[in-house]
Order: C-alpha cells, then structure tokens, then sequence
C-alpha cells in the first residue's frame, strides 16, 4: 500500500480511542514501542493514531491489534507459565539500561541530552505496551467466567472487584499517606520539613505527556484539603473478602489465575506509569534548556517530533509557520509501511479527514452501558475532564467524566462523587483509584464524553455497570 492507502486503512479501521492532555514531543516516542514488541512476539501493533491540538489530543488503537497481541502473548503463556514475569524483567532491564545511558549524558551537548531522554521515555513504556490488550480484553474474559458462577449482577461485580483490586500500595496510595502525614502534623517545623520531603519524593507526580510540570508547595497544601483518612485494616479485609468469595462462588482454578494475571498486570502498569512520569520530567527538563539556548519557544517545540529537535529543524527559516500549521492541525500515524515507520498530517485538511473517520455523532440516548469497576451508586452534575485546565477548576461533588484517568487526574478524582470513562479496563487507573477512594466508578462506555454534557444531572449505578442522564444541563 502507499501512504495515501495505509492513511485511509487507518483511518478507517474500528479504534480504542484514549482522549487525554498530550504534545507531540512527549508522546510520539511511543510509537517506536511496537518495533520493540516485534522482535519478541509473532503478532504486534499494526499502527497507531494520534490528533492532536493545544495540549490535547486522541491515542488511537486499532481495535483488532489488541486481540492479535493478546493472542500473541498468550501463545508465549502456553510455551512458558513464567513469561509475564520474565517480560516484565525484561522492560525493568531495558529502562534501567536507558537512565544509566541517559545519566551519564544529560549534561553533554544538549541535542544529545535530548536523544538520550527520548529514549528514556520511549522504554518507560517499551514492551510493557503488552498491558493494555491484556487489561482490557482480559476484563471481559475474567467477568464472563465470573457470570456463570454469579448471576446476581451486583454480587458479579462486587466478586470482578475484589478478586482484582491489588493486595498492595498504589504510588497513589503511597502519596496520599504522605499528605495525610503532613495534614497530621502540628509543629509547624516539622510540618514543613515533611512538606518538603513530599515534594522532593513525589515532584514527578504532576506529569504527563502534556508536559513537565514539577509538583509545589501550594499544590500539597490544596491536596491536603481533600485527603481522606484511609481503612487501616483495607488490604486485611481485602485478603478475607477474597477467600470468601472463592469458597462462597467455588471459582475454579483456571479463573482465579486469570484473576492474578490482571493483578500482575495492574502492578506493572503503576511502575510503568511511575517510570513514565519520571522520564517526562526528564525531556521536559531537555527541552526547556534547548528552547534557552536556542532562543526558541518552549510550546513551539512541543510540537516537535522528535527528529525536529534530533536533526535541528527548529532552527530552519519557515519551521515557525510549519508549528502554525500543525496547531491548527496535526494528525500522526504510525505504520511499519511509511518510510521511518510514521506519516502525518496538518492543517484544516487534517482536522477534516480526522473528524470525517474518527468522531462519532453524539448519540440519541440517555443511558450507558459499561464495566463496574467500583461498587456503589451517586447523583450529581457531570464534569467533563478532557484538559489540565478541566481537571484544575473540577469542583467538590460533582462526577468526572473522562476518555480514560491517568495520573494528572488525581486531584479531581478525589473531588468527585464518582467517575465514569469511555474506555478502560478492570486494571486501568480510574478503576484502582476509585476503589482506593471508594467512590463509583463504570468504565467501558464507550461513549460518555460524547454523550453527557458538562453540567447534566446524571446518576451512576455502579452495581449495574449503568450510567443514565436524569437531567440535561439548560446551558447545552
């Protein structure tokens, strides 16, 4: 096929959309993680698309791709009981490999710092990209295995939570401990030194592909405002619930070991998640000292591939316009088929073969379907998170409504009553998070963020994996 051909192909093909705060600089890296897989798995990621706009944008999968890679990595489980563990060693080995590179070359020439770190952020995920198809195919395996020793749906989803909700910290888990510890203390010395340590432990955790964004002083003091106190005896009560469920629902050998293998996958993903935000900070860094010494524009060169920044493109004559350009539009695709493995798009012709295959019309419908990933039921005013800026202004009380959460949603998510997603599996953030929170949660609707407007009334019946709009909003 031609460009024009591998474009259309994926265009067109059915996607697993994830809507989050994203520049190019800090996310096309990832591409590359599907040539890695290659050299270890008969099937991989065919290709990836990825819209972007001012600090936003949708990671598209083909759809079909998850169901190969699970294929593919479950054909390795066959051959070896041990090969989640043994990949999982391997991306540890791998992005160990690339900080040491990077460490020792971060204060040499700066285009080379910048090489450096963009490697370092490309294995921060690396083969563990087999997560995803495991997490989310593998949650509609392991509850259909469920239902056919369950039949109420509420008992169904409360035994689907249980059995993969992890028997260990989050560093989510582990940052709110340190916040509760803070709002604890009342010498007020002691209280800044314990503030100071948090920041200088966590300063990653504000991160994500939108950006560097070093966590401050007034960020843990506004945390500290909505922190709660934890079950001290939650991962015991988790242990005996467990069990019983087993004994009670007599689930078989067979399921259980899928249950772990979600649960392995789950800790996997927070490390990756962690070494993710770690490596942003890193580029972030990078890019700022290029953009001093080049006298260029931090957000011009965020909208930079990487080979831009590699190769000095930055600097040609009509590169400015060529940045333009891409604002108005920019659409990236990977394939093995182009020439260096990606293709793209800018401009208003981007933007309109974009939204001519990808956005669907909003639906005709007041009720969703989805997975419940935390038990529990709320009534309150949706908030759309799609940007920073979404997150920042999300007030107490209401219900977040998101693609898929990843880390910078923190802060709104313990804000809110409950939260539904459009995409996402039993392992994904929002469904850990929100069981640590203890709030509602349904992700896999598909369609919520184009469905519910900012400010319907709408109620979630986690129990039921339902979402229904009760009231639309009189300013949509």
């Amino acid at each position: 096929m031609n460009k024009n051909q591998i474009i259309k192909y994926l265009l067109s093909e059915p996607k697993i959309i994830q809507r989050a705060p994203i520049y190019p600089i800090f996310v096309l890296v990832i591409g590359d993680t599907a040539l890695h897989l290659r050299k270890y798995l008969t099937k991989t990621y065919t290709g990836f698309v990825i819209r972007f706009k001012e600090g936003f944008g949708d990671l598209c999968y083909i759809k079909s791709d998850f169901a190969s890679v699970l294929r593919a990595v479950e054909k390795e489980i066959k051959k070896d009981p041990d090969f989640l563990k043994k990949f999982k060693k391997l991306y540890e080995t791998q992005f160990k490999q690339s900080l040491e590179k990077y460490n020792k070359g971060k204060r040499g020439d700066a285009i080379m710092a910048f090489g450096l770190a963009s490697d370092l952020l490309m294995y921060s995920v690396g083969v563990g990209h087999i997560i995803e198809p495991i997490s989310i195919i593998g949650t509609h395996t392991l509850k259909d295995r469920i239902a056919k020793k369950i039949k109420d749906q509420k008992e169904l989803n409360n035994a689907l939570n249980v059995l993969t909700t992890p028997e260990q910290k989050s560093f989510s888990n582990e940052y709110d401990e340190a916040l509760l510890k803070i709002s604890s203390e009342k010498d007020k010395g002691r209280k800044l030194k314990l503030l100071e340590a948090t920041i200088k432990r966590f300063y990653w955790i504000k991160n994500s592909y939108a950006g560097n964004r070093k966590l401050t002083k007034a960020d843990v003091l506004e945390e500290i405002k909505s922190i709660k106190k934890p079950n001290k005896n939650y991962f015991r009560d988790l242990e005996k619930s467990k069990k019983k469920i087993i004994v009670k629902f007599k689930i078989d050998k067979e399921t259980q070991e899928l249950a772990q293998r979600l649960l392995f996958i789950t800790s996997w993903q927070d490390e990756r998640k962690l070494n993710t935000m770690k490596a942003v900070a890193e580029l972030g860094d990078v890019v700022y000292r290029i953009a001093k010494e080049f006298n260029i524009p931090v957000k011009q060169l965020y909208f930079c591939m990487p080979e831009d920044v590699l190769e000095k493109r930055f600097l040609e004559k009509d590169f400015g316009k060529e940045i333009s350009e891409r604002k108005k539009g920019f659409v990236w695709f990977f394939n093995k088929g182009f020439k260096n493995n990606h293709a793209y798009l800018i401009g208003k012709n981007a933007e309109k073969i974009y939204k001519e295959f990808i956005f669907e019309r909003k639906a005709d419908t007041d009720i969703l379907n989805g997975i419940c990933a935390s038990t529990g039921s709320a009534v309150g005013r949706a908030s759309i998170c799609t940007t920073l800026d979404d997150i920042k202004n999300f007030r107490q009380g209401d219900i977040l409504i998101a693609s898929m959460t990843r880390p910078e949603y923190l802060p709104a998510m313990k804000k809110a009553i409950a939260i539904v997603t459009d995409e996402g599996g039993i392992t994904c953030h929002a469904a850990i998070v929100s069981r640590e929170l203890g709030i509602p949660c349904v992700i896999g609707t598909k369609r919520a963020t184009s469905v519910i407007n900012k400010g319907d009334l709408i109620e979630v019946k986690a129990d039921h994996g339902a979402v229904k709009v009760l009231e639309k909003s009189k300013k949509n």
